[in-house]
């Protein structure tokens, strides 16, 4: 896995049809993951009642769980699902038009490459050094980052007249002995905007609290992406965005295909079909009726 690259994405509507792509660390089940626990950590979030709700938050209670939980993590990959969407507008003058691309990602963490295991065992020895302290600590690895940067740069749409955005959703790993910090009371556009006055009652309050009874470390991951995706000769593409111009474009097309596909799927679940009347009905109720509006001529 060393020679395998620091991070790994594929969507997840072609993983999920055949797990294997992901280097062959799941066994082919279209449609089910099944994985090995001793190859590869899963941090899949969940809502069904039997598994963990918020996989990606690991709690410890000593130092001997945080030390064990340190050696599983580097010495097996970890597989997250992540979220990306990016928004384009373009301005015009005497209009705009908005774009906006989705992304659903199966997105894997080599923890065994040495760009992720050095930046890992750093953060690792300071959350050990508060615990030894008997500090409350909450570590948090981030991709969001990462994860924005890559999409942006896959879709590559900037121009002179565009304003572009990229947002990400589950790119974050937390490991505490307390309770992992509450990114919603972040600073952002939207409580600005829309709840000023409620940010300014809460997360002054919050962030002093957490701040006295909890250490925090963040790391923000920094490495490499690369995309695997099936090509129709049977091979499977590896994309960076220093690939040449014919596949990236293959790739954008591909985000693009899969986003419409998503967007689709939306309104179809949105969408309620109603039975049409029987013909009891249509004979019995009277026809529309319509009305034409008035001509308006010009005055001569």
């Amino acid at each position: 896995m060393a020679a395998v690259s620091p991070i790994t994405v594929i969507s997840w509507s072609e993983f999920i049809a055949d797990p294997p792509l992901m280097y062959g660390l799941f066994p082919r089940t279209p449609g089910t993951l099944v994985h090995d626990p001793n190859r590869v950590m899963l941090l899949l979030d969940s809502n069904e009642p039997n598994q963990r709700k918020e996989a990606r938050v690991l709690k410890v209670e000593t130092i001997e769980e945080l030390n064990q939980l340190k050696t599983e993590i580097l010495r097996k990959p970890i597989l997250m699902r992540v979220y990306a969407e990016h928004s384009k507008v373009d301005d015009y003058g005497v209009y705009r038009v908005r774009t906006r691309w989705r992304g659903d990602f199966a997105l894997l963490i080599n923890t065994l490459h040495p760009i992720i295991q050095g930046q890992l065992t750093e953060k690792f020895k300071e959350a050990t050094n508060a615990m030894l302290l008997g500090e409350q600590f909450c570590l948090e690895f981030d991709l969001s980052e990462a994860l924005e940067r890559w999409y942006a740069e896959i879709l590559d749409t900037a121009t002179d007249c565009s304003r572009n955005t990229t947002t990400s959703r589950h790119t974050r790993i937390y490991i505490t002995n307390h309770t992992k910090y509450e990114h919603c009371f972040d600073c952002n556009a939207v409580w600005c905007v829309l709840c000023s006055p409620c940010w300014m009652l809460s997360a002054p309050c919050y962030m002093i609290h957490r701040a006295a009874t909890v250490k925090d470390f963040q790391h923000f991951i920094r490495a490499p992406f690369v995309m695997r995706t099936p090509l129709s000769s049977g091979h499977i593409a590896e994309i960076t965005p220093e690939s040449d111009r014919e596949v990236l474009q293959r790739s954008r097309d591909l985000l693009q295909q899969q986003a419409e596909v998503r967007q689709a799927q939306v309104r179809l679940q949105q969408t309620v079909p109603v039975a049409p009347p029987s013909y009891s009905e249509a004979i019995a109720s009277p026809p529309p009726v319509t009305t034409q509006p008035a001509q308006l001529h010009p005055a001569i």
